[in-house]
């Protein structure tokens, strides 16, 4: 079974518990806790998703999903497990033994659906195949009893292979299983194993190195989170150090061949891979009109900052080892954006910022941006008033109105509090300013609303990753709320007006595709994006008792009912 399908029966079982409670009002939460990252399982998230569907649930209309990504590191598994749990999801999914154990550790009234390659029964899971007990069941595809197949195949393939290494990796606690069935197939095969271990990407590296000295024949790299994050890498130093290699997974082989004849595109997202799917969707579409397809004639390498600004040059330092083309950074803070450039000064950069670029630094002028950067920019003083003002219509009696910021971006926060104390300036309105750069210190804002009648949420990347955490707490505090995107109406948000996110991100394919085919950043000015969205959540108005206004409704471009 391919691992796609597999998954796909994943999004299918955790539909099970949800409809047990399809009586409870209210958008339901399903938490998915993977051992991977989500740059590199975009298809197994895409998977889980096409499961949930077949199960009649659609992530953004009747259910909302909060991801927990590991990236390899198992040891933060019960605390990403853990955060589910306190959300108070309906169900978890868990993908891997690890997160399945980290899961089921967590909580015993949450149901939670497993997929899992060693036997459930065995690993502790459940009591039986058939009457798992408890509040844990799922898929299993017992994938270990496979390593026998793939030294079988190793030896048809090379007939006079002796040595060959097993790269496995410490931190996982299937490797004990995994190096002993592989083991038993070697005896079985007269063939000698050479247990090499690697936990980070340093150990990679030496790894790769210890294979030389005496040389092995070939390489089995074994099934692991963490690997298949880094397949990239691994694939380069297989090449390098000429090491014949067996992969458990067809993502390998998949990305050699991209590596091979395709152009990369560096994307450097602020954000995380689950929560900006749709604008992903976007920047592909821009691509696309210039003629470039991801996996046909372009690769993108992705990096996310999930929320954490100061990872940015971290990453942006990534691609520019990698050698991508391009690095494109939709809607990062400006400070990360000039880091990045100070970084590199050859590979083009295309960003989108709030706020004017040259004011920022980040380009000469508007009209001949110089050096390797271009984008898109989209003015934030007008948005913070027009938001204030359709605030007011809706609430024609609010006199004070928390404004939520990151402090993170500090630029940002500072323009956002400037521009919204010039807008109420001849108004009776009040701002209180609340600050939160992670998801613990969103929850301690909204315990410190002080009477405000109204929220403010302030643009920005991380808050877009918890739009769901924010519509919940609206609706638990009985705050009435406006952002700066449609995604948070979509989420359950009662009302957004700004730029559309996702026109803003086609844009910036467009500009990709446009350098891939030759143009210069120098050359391409700054696109002043002009489309906005006002976005009202009528059942939200209504569950906070509100009557919004025929004036409004009728100006608004969608009204979500």
């Amino acid at each position: 079974m391919k691992r796609r399908e597999f998954i796909t029966l994943l999004g299918g079982a955790a539909a099970w518990p949800l409809a047990a409670r399809a009586q409870q009002p209210g958008m339901r939460v399903v938490g998915f806790l993977h051992y991977g990252a989500p740059e590199t399982h975009a298809h197994i998230v895409a998977a889980f998703r096409q499961g949930l569907r077949d199960s009649g649930l659609v992530e953004g209309q009747n259910v909302a999903v909060e991801y927990r990504w590991a990236k390899g590191q198992y040891d933060r598994l019960p605390a990403l497990a853990a955060d589910l749990v306190q959300r108070q999801v309906a169900a978890i999914a868990a993908a891997g033994l690890v997160g399945a154990q980290a899961a089921k550790a967590a909580t015993a009234t949450i149901p939670v659906v497993f997929a899992v390659g060693p036997d459930p029964v065995a690993s502790g899971l459940v009591a039986s195949l058939n009457r798992p007990g408890g509040n844990v069941t799922g898929v299993s595809l017992i994938s270990l009893e496979l390593a026998a197949k793939r030294f079988e195949l190793l030896r048809e393939l090379m007939p006079q292979i002796g040595v060959i290494a097993l790269l496995i990796n410490p931190n996982n606690p299937s490797t004990a299983t995994e190096l002993t069935d592989a083991e038993a197939a070697a005896r079985t095969l007269g063939l000698q194993i050479r247990k090499v271990t690697a936990s980070n990407d340093r150990d990679l590296d030496v790894a790769f190195a210890t294979m030389q000295a005496p040389r092995v024949d070939a390489l089995i790299v074994s099934q692991d989170g963490y690997y298949l994050y880094r397949r990239d890498q691994i694939i380069a130093l297989a090449a390098r150090h000429a090491v014949p290699a067996v992969y458990p997974w067809r993502e390998y082989p998949a990305a050699r061949a991209q590596q091979a004849a395709m152009p990369v595109v560096g994307f450097l997202g602020f954000g995380s891979f689950d929560t900006f799917a749709l604008y992903l969707a976007a920047f592909r579409r821009g691509l696309g009109e210039i003629g470039f397809v991801e996996g046909q004639n372009v690769a993108i390498e992705y990096r996310w900052a999930e929320g954490q600004y100061d990872r940015m040059p971290q990453l942006a330092a990534e691609l520019v080892r990698r050698r991508v083309a391009i690095i494109a950074m939709p809607g990062s803070p400006p400070a990360a954006v000039r880091a990045v450039k100070a970084a590199n000064t050859v590979i083009p950069i295309v960003f989108s910022v709030g706020g004017d670029a040259v004011k920022f630094g980040l380009v000469a002028s508007v009209a001949r941006p110089e050096g390797n950067a271009t984008g898109v920019n989209f003015f934030s003083a007008e948005l913070v008033a027009k938001r204030l003002g359709l605030l007011r219509e809706l609430l024609p009696g609010a006199t004070r109105v928390a404004v939520l910021v990151n402090p993170a971006d500090p630029e940002r926060t500072e323009a956002i509090l400037d521009d919204a104390h010039a807008a109420v300036r001849a108004t009776t309105l009040q701002i209180q300013a609340l600050k939160a750069s992670t998801s613990s210190e969103i929850d301690a804002a909204f315990a410190n609303l002080d009477r405000a009648d109204a929220l403010f949420v302030g643009p920005d990347g991380f808050f877009n990753t918890r739009r769901v955490q924010l519509a919940l707490l609206t609706m638990r505090h009985a705050i009435p709320a406006t952002y700066a995107a449609r995604e948070y109406a979509d989420a359950g948000g009662l009302m957004s007006y700004g730029t559309s996110l996702g026109d803003m991100y086609r844009q910036v394919g467009v500009y990709a595709g446009r350098i891939l085919k030759g143009a210069k950043p120098a050359d391409l000015p700054v696109i002043q994006s002009t489309k906005f969205e006002l976005v009202i959540n009528l059942q939200t108005a209504k569950l906070l008792g509100l009557s919004v206004p025929p004036t409004l409704l009728a100006r608004a471009d969608e009204v979500i009912e």
